[in-house]
């Protein structure tokens, strides 16, 4: 509250002091911080500032006075050490100005918070002095707002906690990993586009060749002669998709091998090519590799993004 005669401004700076946020000033539980005090007053009178910390409301320490000091204008600066405790405390420091005769001029309280190093604030996983070390809001979990918090694309993934998209592919960090691709990836645009038009030329491919064996069945029909090929013809990715279906979605990869009788080696590279094309996805399990349909793979084993 700035007057012709009052206090005009009260600061809590370095080293304890670590950030200011909702009207509150945070700082560190085991580092002193200085308290500072500027004020205008009249020629005539000196002045005395006083400053305590209160907690809940109740005086808990007395910070400490300085007396004797002119105006008009004047600072005055406290050295104010902070109690050690592992706990995250509320408090506020109230200052008051005094004349020479014992009278309040003028009253200001400020709010701080005392917070650990290895505490976490926001519950993204990083330590508050790991968050104010690397310039990030340890009040705020996901400061680019993209699905992740500050601590798994820190500790995690490698992404930016303060670009939403790290590589510039143009989708979120977090969607990305939903997609099951790698939000460091700036390709992935590109691979999911190529996938889907692979993908869709191979359906078209398998519709041509399934109309063409129902075309030559209705002429053996008609002509009661027995048609050549008692199957439709289909390509070896619609095979292994078929096979996922009518096996709820998913089979382990060796089961492949057994159903189509096809060689470990060629199963293995037409499920990388797959997998690269978007059209299945892979999880290694151990040993073990589950190939399964988008969305149908064990969800509480899956990996934040595809291999």
């Amino acid at each position: 509250m700035a007057t012709d005669t009052g206090i005009d401004e009260v600061e809590i700076a370095e080293p304890g002091a670590v950030t200011s946020h909702n009207n509150s000033t945070y700082v560190w539980t085991d580092e002193p911080y200085n308290l500072t005090v500027s004020f205008t007053g009249t020629e005539d009178r000196e002045y005395r500032v006083c400053a305590d910390r209160y907690t809940d409301g109740n005086r808990t320490t007395s910070i400490g006075c300085v007396g004797n000091v002119s105006g008009p204008n004047a600072t005055v600066t406290l050295a104010v050490d902070q109690p050690d405790t592992n706990e995250t405390e509320r408090q506020t420091v109230a200052v008051v100005l005094t004349d020479s005769n014992g009278t309040t001029v003028d009253a200001e309280n400020l709010s701080t918070r005392a917070v650990t190093k290895d505490g976490d604030l926001d519950g993204d996983g990083l330590p508050n002095g790991k968050e104010v070390e690397l310039g990030l809001d340890m009040t705020d979990s996901d400061m680019d707002m993209d699905g992740l918090s500050d601590g798994a694309e820190v500790e995690n993934y490698g992404t930016d906690p303060t670009d939403p998209d790290t590589d510039g592919d143009g989708l979120r960090d977090g969607l990305e990993l939903q997609l099951g691709t790698n939000p460091t990836d700036g390709a992935t645009v590109v691979k999911l586009t190529a996938g889907a038009l692979v993908f869709g030329v191979g359906l078209i491919a398998g519709w041509v060749l399934y109309s063409r064996r129902q075309d030559g069945a209705s002429a053996a029909a008609e002509t009661d002669q027995p048609d050549p090929d008692d199957e439709p013809l289909l390509t070896d990715e619609q095979r292994v998709l078929q096979l996922l279906r009518e096996n709820d979605g998913r089979m382990k990869q060796a089961a492949i091998v057994e159903e189509t009788e096809w060689s470990k080696a060629k199963v293995s590279r037409l499920l990388s090519d797959m997998t690269e094309n978007g059209e299945v996805e892979k999880l290694s399990i151990g040993r073990e590799n589950i190939i399964h349909l988008e969305g149908q793979g064990p969800e509480a084993a899956k990996p934040p993004y595809g291999e």
